[in-house]
């Protein structure tokens, strides 16, 4: 799969399924749905996989305790999202998802071939070890976010 504008428009659209979808496969599909009828040409998952955001016996800042609680509310399991990906598919979509973790990827082993594109976001653009993970496996988005052109540079370097 080439990333690149299918027609004369010269955009090429990607419909964000983040936490959208408040953690329901079928809330995910019409979104995924709408986003057809509206000309995107892909969708985009957010996956984290659940050792990234813990309940700790800490106490925390009301601000992660809220950010936690709306992650685990909404997230979704790898086999749900190549579920949603699959059905995406029969939608003529190509399909993404961000990872925010390499150990993110471990999720996918067995379906990493659902996939056209894997993508970075910005908030892990210095994650050496994920860009690298994902180097050569699919075509890789970058977010940069406010990212330098050096910080660019450095988590491209080997």
């Amino acid at each position: 799969m080439q990333l690149v504008p299918p027609d004369a428009t010269g955009a090429y659209v990607i419909a964000e399924l983040g936490i959208n979808h408040g953690g329901s496969s079928d809330v995910a599909r019409l979104l995924m749905r709408h986003a057809a009828e509206a000309g995107a040409h892909a969708v985009k998952f957010q996956y984290r996989g659940s050792h990234l955001y813990k309940r700790s016996s800490q106490p925390l800042e009301i601000g992660h305790e809220l950010v936690v609680q709306d992650l685990e509310r909404s997230r979704l399991s790898a086999s749900v999202v190549v579920d949603l990906a699959r059905y995406a598919k029969t939608l003529g979509l190509a399909v993404g998802t961000s990872l925010f973790s390499i150990k993110d990827l471990d999720d996918f082993s067995e379906w990493r071939e659902i996939f056209d594109f894997f993508k970075v976001p910005s908030a892990e653009l210095m994650n050496r070890e994920l860009i690298q993970g994902l180097i050569g496996k699919l075509p890789l988005l970058l977010s940069l976010g406010g990212h330098s052109e050096d910080d660019v540079s450095a988590s491209l370097s080997a």
